[in-house]
C-alpha cells in the first residue's frame, strides 16, 4: 500500500514539472525575438533628399571673367601698342620739326627774329626747328629753308661785355659753337611733355627779363629756364650731306 502511493506522488511531481516547463518556454523565447538587429539605412544616392540633406547639386559652369575660368580670345587679345606722338625719340631724332617752347612760360615760343637772332616771341619770327643729332649733341636748324635755299643752324655767338646770345649761321657740324647739349630732365610740362636743358660749351639757354634769350655759364647757379619740344609733324628737310 506505501509503494503504491509513493509511485503516485512521483507521477503527480513529474506532471507538474512538465507543466511548469512548458509555461516558461515562451517567456524564454520572447527577449530573442526582440533583439533583432534593426534594418541599414537607406543611403542610395537615388533616394529622395529631405530637409536636412538637401540633394547635390550639378556644378554650373564658371563665369566669364573667375579665377579658374579660362580667358576668352576676346579679354586677352591687345590691340598693338602706338608710338607716342612727340616722344623723346621721335622730337630728337632729326626727322621732326618741333616747336621749342621755354618753361616756365607765359605762351610764348622760342623764334628766330629779322636780325637772326634767337629771341623768345608769342608768335612772329621763324619758329619751326629740327633737332639733328651729330656726335652725341645736336644742331638746332631751322625747318625751313632761307633765302639761299639752305636752312640755318643756331651758332652761340659773343657780344663782347654783353651776355651770349645765339644768332642764325650757316651749317658747319664742324663748329662747336653749333653744337648743343639736349639734356632731359625730371620735370614734365602742362601737357605731359619732357623738359630738357640746351647748352652749348657750359653755357646754357636761359630767358632774362633785361636780355631776352640768352647763353649763360651758370656755375653753381640753378637752371632758370628749360625747354619742351612740340612735335608738328614730319620734318621736310633733308639730311646733312645729302
Amino acid at each position: 500500500m506505501l509503494r503504491t502511493r509513493t509511485g503516485a506522488v512521483m507521477v503527480a511531481a513529474l506532471l507538474l514539472t512538465q507543466q511548469a516547463c512548458s509555461s516558461t518556454t515562451p517567456d524564454a523565447a520572447a527577449p530573442a525575438a526582440t533583439t533583432a538587429p534593426a534594418p541599414a539605412p537607406d543611403v542610395t544616392s537615388d533616394r529622395p533628399a529631405t530637409p536636412e540633406e538637401p540633394a547635390e547639386q550639378p556644378a554650373e559652369p564658371d563665369e566669364p571673367g573667375s579665377e579658374d575660368s579660362a580667358p576668352s580670345p576676346r579679354a586677352s587679345s591687345t590691340s598693338p601698342a602706338r608710338p607716342a606722338t612727340g616722344s623723346s625719340g621721335d622730337v630728337l631724332s632729326g626727322g621732326r620739326q618741333v616747336v621749342i617752347r621755354p618753361l616756365p612760360s607765359s605762351g610764348s615760343v622760342v623764334a628766330v627774329d629779322g636780325d637772326g637772332r634767337l629771341i623768345t616771341t608769342d608768335g612772329d619770327g621763324s619758329a619751326l626747328f629740327v633737332l639733328t643729332p651729330t656726335g652725341g649733341q645736336h644742331l638746332i636748324r631751322t625747318a625751313t629753308a632761307g633765302a639761299g635755299g639752305e636752312a640755318s643752324c643756331m651758332k652761340l655767338t659773343a657780344n663782347g661785355s654783353n651776355p651770349l646770345t645765339v644768332r642764325a649761321a650757316a651749317c658747319d657740324a664742324g663748329d662747336s659753337g653749333q653744337l648743343f647739349s639736349i639734356r632731359k630732365q625730371g620735370a614734365k610740362d602742362a601737357a605731359g611733355r619732357s623738359t630738357y636743358t640746351i647748352s652749348s660749351g657750359g653755357a646754357y639757354l636761359q630767358v632774362s627779363a633785361q636780355n631776352g634769350l640768352i647763353a649763360e655759364e651758370l656755375g653753381d647757379g640753378p637752371v632758370r629756364t628749360t625747354f619742351s619740344f612740340v612735335d608738328n609733324g614730319k620734318a621736310t628737310l633733308p639730311q646733312l650731306g645729302d
